[in-house]
């Protein structure tokens, strides 16, 4: 049985709206499908990016869960138009390929404080993967040791705990640097095009390292960055034109 197709223009104009509002982006060309189809249990959806064939251009669809289908919210978590405003930002950003700041833009997003602030502790669907494996793993060994009373099942519990709060520990820390990079290449941008409302649409067309580096340059260094760059780079002459020249 196949899987239709549908237009994001017509399923879900309120994500578009919100990425118009806060990024000034419009893909209302992307498409979306349905679908289970290898989705972790935990998994509501993602941006599939892919290319037909080795130098065909790049393609990007959008798969949810079919629980969507019926219902604007999957595991009382995930909310539809949410969750298709965070996946839309890494349609918009997949030539760029950059992934430091993309989950953090993607969060932004959310109507949930704690998200906007967490959201971005995991970086990948490996690090996912892992910390749920770990979890189940910790699980499995303390419900062993309790009913086994096994002194070698308690010791290993308590080295798979601390493995778990070091790969935590190790993700906030990396979550707060990035966190205060971005509100500072934010907060430096918008002195420059003096448009504070406009600032995240320029960080969205940003490279990481154009962030990182924006985050610690003064106004003048930035104004100048982007003169310079919009000479050499068809990206660039864009973002100029739209935010910087007055």
């Amino acid at each position: 049985m196949q899987t239709a197709l549908l237009s994001c223009k017509e399923c879900c104009p309120t994500a578009l709206d919100c990425l118009m509002e806060r990024y000034d982006l419009a893909p209302d060309w992307a498409l979306l499908l349905f679908s289970n189809f290898r989705l972790a249990p935990w998994h509501g959806g993602c941006a599939c990016i892919f290319q037909l064939k080795e130098g065909a251009p790049t393609a990007a669809l959008l798969q949810l869960r079919t629980a969507f289908k019926k219902k604007a919210y999957y595991l009382g978590i995930y909310g539809r138009d949410e969750l298709i405003a965070h996946e839309l930002v890494h349609v918009c950003r997949m030539m760029l390929n950059e992934p430091k700041f993309e989950e953090l833009l993607a969060y932004n997003l959310s109507c949930a404080p704690l998200r906007r602030l967490l959201g971005g502790l995991v970086q990948s669907s490996k690090e996912s993967l892992l910390l749920i494996l770990l979890l189940l793993a910790i699980i499995g060994v303390d419900l062993y040791s309790l009913y086994s009373g096994a002194l070698q099942a308690v010791a290993a519990s308590c080295w798979l705990k601390a493995a778990g709060l070091t790969l935590v520990a190790i993700g906030a820390l990396r979550l707060f640097w990035r966190h205060k990079q971005l509100q500072r290449c934010l907060k430096n941008i918008a002195e420059v095009i003096q448009e504070k409302d406009r600032a995240e649409a320029v960080a969205v067309r940003l490279r990481d390292e154009e962030i990182a580096s924006f985050a610690c340059l003064s106004s003048q260094a930035i104004a100048s960055y982007a003169r310079e760059a919009a000479t050499g780079s068809l990206r660039w002459r864009l973002i100029y034109n739209a935010y910087f020249k007055k």
